[in-house]
């Protein structure tokens, strides 16, 4: 897990909706996960609670456990934006720290192929996405049939995920 040092820092001074941001921190190989700590609550909280929200980089989703002093937070998914617990535990002028446990992790893909010659696409005809990167496998690439490969179902379309020889990627 990661920890962030939450004694450093001015909560006596913290209005609701003053929010602090912890220093980034790696986690299960993932780079850049940040804490925003809210003492007093953010602006949509209830009154008298602190909220937490835990922020991964773009395309990473991210199932974590969360405490702050001990308490206990669960968490849902996060998508690169700070997703968390509005009112997380009860407000105080005073906090230690804040725990990260990362449970479950994934890396994800878009690629948008509203800009390809879909209609005009025959059976076995492919689109090549730009090369990606997934949780430190590069030289990934997505090839989608708009109307199948030859082995597919009729009206079924498909899409092969290719990378490097030698390397073994979990995909769904």
């Amino acid at each position: 897990g990661a920890v962030a040092d939450l004694d450093t820092l001015p909560y006596h001074l913290a209005k609701r909706g003053a929010g602090f941001v912890s220093m980034p921190m790696a986690c299960r190989g993932i780079e850049d996960l940040t804490l925003k700590f809210y003492p007093q609550g953010n602006p949509e909280s209830l009154p008298g609670f602190a909220s937490l929200f835990l922020n991964a980089p773009a395309n990473v989703y991210v199932k974590a456990k969360v405490s702050v002093d001990g308490v206990p937070i669960g968490l849902d998914e996060t998508i690169g934006v700070g997703r968390g617990k509005r009112e997380a535990v009860i407000a105080s002028d005073t906090y230690s720290r804040a725990f990260v446990e990362l449970v479950d992790l994934a890396h994800r893909f878009e690629w948008n192929v509203a800009e390809l010659p879909l209609s005009s696409a025959q059976r076995g005809q492919c689109f090549y996405s730009p090369l990606f990167s997934c949780h430190g496998v590069s030289g990934l690439q997505a090839r989608f049939y708009p109307r199948g490969t030859p082995k597919s179902l009729d009206g079924h379309a498909a899409i092969h995920l290719r990378g490097s020889e030698g390397g073994l990627v979990r995909a769904r």
